[in-house]
């Protein structure tokens, strides 16, 4: 890409594969000039010279941790990435570092340059219009503000031509008309009123050739930027400045997961529900195990039986005792020669 000399302020080296480091750039906040950096890259400690079609871009993470990732202007002629250095990429005081990215077009793989070291001084006067922001500029926004930056500076240096050239004329007409003795024209000590007509539309005339031949105009077509002079109809463009779009490149990995937040509040308690009909009984379960045996009681004491009924009750000597109501005779018991306790029915 031709850009012109007196735009390129910078020229480093830098490497692919982490070899000798690169120089640092120094600029100054706010630097409203737009300076072009010039960037030879190698590798293996040889120049490297990247495919055609690569894709160029740069990525920037600034003093204050802000971020750019602008396309880049494309390759000069003798191979070096250009890129320029936009007013957001001087808009935070302090050190800041780029890396120079080129997207192979066959595989789409990237290849970053080792970091730049980028200083930019503080200025005296803090600029509140000028705040340090994002910024991701494609080629088309990057060169409609090349084309904005050369106009304005045409313009200034045209009305600072105008100026000058009007000063003097005007001292050395003055004195003209005044004294005369300037040698400037003929008959300087009569009235030359017309004269000073017919000279005035001469110049007129003159500096509009001069403006027409020299006055530069810009057009953007897509990826292409054409120029021409003022008294010319047809535009001359540059090639295209992009080239062909790679394959999407790989999925990045998942990032990870964050810390969980505090517990929000809790919220109110809804109304209850109406109570559901009972489900059916559950399967019985295992059988427990037998527990320990208990202590034994405190002896019951008898203290009245109706009739039909009796009471068996082992007292303090050990022996088995019947108790019945005062009007019934004793139930049919007996222990028989085995020691067992016989219970007669229907006796």
């Amino acid at each position: 890409m031709n850009v012109p000399k007196t735009s390129i302020k910078f020229y480093r080296t830098a490497a692919v594969d982490g070899g000798v480091p690169c120089e640092p750039i120094r600029l100054v906040q706010y630097d409203k000039t737009m300076p072009v950096a010039a960037i030879a890259l190698t590798e293996n400690g040889v120049k490297y010279t990247p495919p055609s079609g690569a894709l160029f871009k740069v990525r920037m993470k600034k003093a204050d941790g802000k971020g750019v990732y602008n396309d880049a202007l494309g390759l000069s002629d003798s191979g070096e990435v250009l890129f320029l250095f936009t007013q957001q990429m001087t808009a935070a005081f302090g050190q800041g570092f780029l890396n120079v990215e080129v997207t192979l077009p066959d595989t789409g793989a990237v290849k970053c340059s080792d970091a730049i070291l980028v200083f930019v001084a503080e200025n005296a006067v803090q600029e509140g219009q000028i705040e340090s922001e994002d910024e991701f500029l494609t080629l088309v926004e990057i060169l409609e503000q090349c084309k904005k930056l050369a106009a304005a500076a045409q313009e200034s240096a045209e009305n600072a031509a105008e100026s000058a050239d009007a000063s003097e004329n005007s001292a050395t007409l003055s004195k003209s008309w005044a004294v005369g003795g300037t040698g400037i024209r003929p008959g300087e000590d009569t009235d030359n009123s017309k004269y000073y007509a017919g000279e005035a539309e001469r110049f007129k005339d003159e500096a509009q050739n001069i403006k027409d031949s020299t006055e530069i105009q810009y057009d953007v077509d897509g990826d292409r930027v054409g120029f021409k002079r003022a008294d010319e109809d047809e535009f001359t463009y540059t090639d295209h400045l992009t080239g062909p779009q790679g394959p999407q490149g790989i999925q990045g990995q998942t990032g990870a997961t964050g810390p969980m937040g505090p517990t929000g509040p809790q919220g109110v308690q809804g109304e209850k529900g109406e109570t559901g009909p009972q489900g059916p009984q559950g399967i019985q379960g295992e059988k427990g195990e037998k527990g320990d045996k208990g202590d034994p009681g405190t002896p019951g004491v008898v203290t009245e039986i109706d009739l039909g009924f009796f009471v068996m009750q082992i007292k303090e000597d050990g022996n088995l005792y019947i108790i019945t109501h005062d009007n019934e005779s004793p139930p049919p018991l007996k222990i028989n020669e085995d020691g067992d306790l016989i219970y007669t029915v229907g006796a």
